[in-house]
């Protein structure tokens, strides 16, 4: 587990302003990898590496949850006795641990696990998606806990359909052919997303971090 990077959350006295910092972290390690960006959005990386959340509470111990740098998804984690764990779909793991052979790391079959669906949507896809940070930030804020709308249900499942779009106006700037493919993006009206400024850039891009694509980004010298 040496030289992979560990970011901490104190959950004995988390705060919005501190959850908001945190995500900041954590998107700054893809931002450290990235090869690529897109209106100021950072592509992950092609290459394994992983990095570690860490969340802490007064007088328990820490519960570690390890993510794929490939794709910012949670691929295992450490209970708080100290066994390791990871999906039965991963292989690359930065520890020995044991395979939970009945879960996988898609949502489907994390449904009826609430805690890790509600950590997943907290730390990985508030990191992907703007729409997510700020309803989650915004939740906090206001000590509610509402459900997630169906768009942004919607928009979470469509992430790497975003990304695409992304990724093939990206390889056209750098192939200097003049716009995108209409067809492409129509791709998205199902997430309400209209146009290129929706899907990635300040201040209203929904996109945070973009998925790699060797279609779009791949055999690039």
């Amino acid at each position: 587990m040496e030289n992979i990077p560990v970011r901490n959350i104190d959950l004995t006295y988390l705060t919005s302003e501190a959850y908001d910092n945190l995500i900041d972290e954590i998107r700054a390690l893809f931002v450290i990898r990235a090869d690529y960006t897109y209106r100021g959005v950072p592509v992950t990386t092609n290459e394994e590496g992983f990095h570690i959340i860490s969340l802490d509470h007064d007088g328990y111990p820490s519960v570690l949850l390890v993510i794929d740098q490939k794709n910012g998804y949670l691929i295992g984690f450490r209970d708080s006795r100290g066994q390791w764990y990871r999906f039965s779909d991963q292989g690359a793991f930065p520890a020995h641990a044991e395979v939970i052979r009945h879960m996988t790391s898609s949502y489907f079959s994390l449904v009826d696990d609430w805690a890790l669906v509600r950590l997943i949507i907290m730390l990985c896809e508030a990191v992907r998606l703007r729409t997510v940070r700020t309803l989650v930030s915004r939740r906090m804020a206001l000590f509610t806990n509402a459900p997630i709308d169906p768009l942004t249900r919607k928009k979470i499942r469509s992430w790497s359909l975003m990304s695409g779009f992304a990724g093939h106006c990206w390889r056209r700037e750098h192939d200097e052919i003049n716009g995108y493919e209409q067809s492409e993006l129509d791709k998205l009206a199902q997430c309400q997303v209209f146009s290129p400024e929706e899907v990635a850039g300040d201040p209203n891009g929904e996109l945070m971090l973009i998925l790699y694509s060797k279609v779009h980004f791949g055999g690039i010298e």
